[in-house]
């Protein structure tokens, strides 16, 4: 990735925290306390595609680490999420956070945006044996 590449895509991530920001806000000031009922992320994922939005709150969720309002398997989540090449940890507060959210929205946000996430790419379910034959002793046990 070239330099000029790298600052493009860094700001697409910034102007992609920067927008979920704003779309949880105006949803948490429609909805009420705690409650993100107008929250759509169409638009978003449209706009930044859905690994962009993963690493937004990803970032956020791991700045969060240490407060209590954030269940523990989103932090889980969060730990494996993929994050891009010029991803720093120490410097993620100030770029690629959430800033106006807060913790217990975030919460909410990110648990929404995951189950939006799994409706419209459902994780494949591996197979747990290979294709079994049946062969005529096999119908003899079903049929008793």
């Amino acid at each position: 990735m070239t330099r000029d590449e790298w600052k493009i895509e860094r700001q697409k991530l910034i102007d992609c925290a920067k927008d979920v920001d704003d779309a949880i806000r105006d949803s948490h000031r429609d909805s009420g306390f705690m409650s993100l009922r107008s929250l759509s992320f169409d638009e978003l994922i449209g706009q930044y595609g859905i690994d962009r939005i993963n690493q937004v709150f990803a970032a956020t969720i791991r700045d969060y680490d240490y407060d209590g309002r954030i269940r523990p398997e989103l932090k889980d989540w969060a730990r494996g999420v993929e994050m891009p090449p010029y991803y720093d940890e120490e410097q993620s507060s100030r770029y690629y956070v959430l800033d106006k959210s807060g913790a217990g929205l975030t919460d909410v946000a990110a648990n929404a945006f995951l189950r939006v996430q799994h409706e419209h790419f459902p994780t494949p379910v591996e197979p747990e044996d290979e294709p079994h034959d049946f062969d005529e002793e096999d119908e003899d046990e079903f049929e008793q």
